[in-house]
């Protein structure tokens, strides 16, 4: 009877080990899934369409940063659409009709060359 308890306690050590054995072998190709996934990931779901993001905040009493500003993302080719915030109680007409023609004048031009 002895020798039936001492080859259960080996079998039961061998497959502890042999188990072991193999969850570390699992956990050396874990981290080449992980990272293949998560560049899978993540490029689906970053966006494919960049915008460029301009806020005004406060009057608007000069509009030459601004058309500055705009003009840098309308000559990028990366950039597909230009998002305006504007958080201002008012400001100078002139400088707002000036920020409103430029972003006409790159909708023109955006619109009509991707237009087919």
């Amino acid at each position: 009877m002895e020798k039936d308890t001492k080859r259960t306690k080996s079998e039961t050590f061998f497959s502890v080990v042999k188990n072991l054995f193999f969850l570390l072998l699992v956990l050396q190709f874990v981290p080449i899934v992980f990272s293949s996934f998560k560049g899978i990931l993540q490029d689906s779901l970053s966006s494919k369409v960049n915008v460029g993001y301009v806020t005004l905040n406060g009057d608007i009493t000069d509009s030459a940063f601004y058309i500055k500003k705009i003009n840098d993302f309308a000559k990028a080719s990366d950039i597909k659409a230009i998002f305006l915030r504007i958080n201002s109680g008012g400001g100078y007409s002139g400088s707002c009709q000036a920020i409103f023609n430029e972003l006409r004048k790159i909708r023109d031009k955006k619109t009509s060359c991707s237009v087919d």
